[in-house]
């Protein structure tokens, strides 16, 4: 029977009073839940949606943990740049353009879109390099702006920094954040004690404008263990086979991914022509190995997006971007794939085996 004009009126008001009663968050900070519209959170991901699944569940996960469901406490927005980074200023501006509560924006050129686009949103950022924090913040302790949220290493030596789980210490003086350098050169150690006869090793590379101290540390550490550094650019699937067929798979050469968001949705072909071609890898996420990569090591992404949800909830509550300090990771986990070791007829040394988070057997 066709639906008629009085039907569709009435269903419209059933409807209309069914969200008029629904329960939403819109908290003061520490007050009781405020009936109104659902808080829109908008989640910016530079990969795909099924690439993004086990970080977005992550988030999701974290927020549950606080007595938050999407679809009743909050609204989720998704975004994802199917590993094509022009798209993500456009589709932050998407979000902007909805007004969201928040950005929850995944690797620092997700960071860096939303940014752009939502100058006064506040931003949670998941997995920005901590030479890159200074781009959004004025301090660790203290951001000062619009942008917090949890970096990608845990190398502060110099500058005191928040660990999750741990309130950090008021500081008047509040210093900006300094570059402490990244994680490749431990990634050149543990390869070079993995692979004894090992001289080379290739650094996949992302090519960007400007070059970071971190190179200087990645050829200073090479040449502390006398290893020859090559660099490959891949910034598309098609120029894989190209940057590692090359590379001489006896036992004396390893290729080195970056952490890049390029080389985090392109993993899984990389790690397939690395054992392909039999030669070793070293991945900055665990998702690397997950695919068939030797090794990594990193910060754990998906602790990060859970960790995300206790800004999420914070801001929800009224606190701002500028006070909430930014974290960077507790732990830093190795993870061996055995199988893929395996596969290359290398004995993992027993040091190295021992000093893994996770294997996979």
């Amino acid at each position: 029977m066709p639906l008629t004009i009085n039907r569709r009126v009435a269903i419209g008001r059933v409807l209309l009073s069914t969200q008029a009663a629904s329960p939403v968050v819109a908290r003061a900070q520490g007050g009781p839940v405020v009936r109104g519209a659902l808080p829109g959170i908008g989640f910016l991901s530079p990969f795909s949606r099924s690439d993004s699944e086990r970080t977005r569940t992550a988030f999701a996960s974290g927020m549950q943990e606080r007595g938050l469901a999407s679809g009743k406490d909050y609204a989720i927005h998704e975004r994802y740049a199917d590993g094509n980074l022009a798209r993500l200023d456009a589709l932050a501006q998407e979000l902007a353009a909805l007004k969201v509560s928040q950005i929850v924006a995944v690797t620092t050129p997700a960071a860096d879109a939303a940014h752009r686009a939502a100058a006064a949103t506040p931003i949670v950022f998941v997995g920005v390099t901590d030479d890159e924090i200074p781009e959004f913040a004025d301090s660790l302790s203290r951001p000062g702006r619009n942008v917090t949220g949890l970096g990608m290493y845990a190398l502060a030596d110099k500058i005191q920094v928040p660990t999750r789980g741990i309130r950090p210490t008021a500081r008047p003086d509040a210093t900006p954040p300094r570059f402490q350098g990244d994680l490749n050169p431990k990634r050149l150690e543990l390869l070079k004690r993995t692979l004894p006869r090992l001289t080379r090793v290739v650094l996949l590379v992302v090519p960007s404008p400007r070059e970071g101290p971190g190179t200087l540390l990645l050829d200073q550490s090479a040449q502390g263990l006398s290893l020859q550094i090559g660099r490959a650019a891949v910034t598309a699937a098609e120029q894989i086979d190209a940057a590692i067929d090359p590379i001489a798979a006896d036992g004396t050469a390893a290729v080195l991914v970056s952490s890049s968001a390029t080389h985090y949705a392109l993993r899984a072909r990389i790690a397939e022509r690395t054992l392909a071609r039999r030669v070793p890898s070293m991945f900055a996420y665990a998702e690397g190995p997950d695919a068939g990569g030797l090794m990594s090591y990193g910060s754990d992404m998906m602790e990060m997006c859970r960790g995300a949800a206790a800004y999420a909830d914070k801001i929800l509550r009224g606190a701002k971007p500028a006070d909430l300090p930014i974290e960077l990771p507790r732990k830093l986990d190795l993870v061996l794939n055995l199988r893929t070791a395996a596969m290359l007829g290398l004995a993992i040394p027993t040091s190295i085996a021992l000093q893994a988070t996770r294997t996979i057997e």
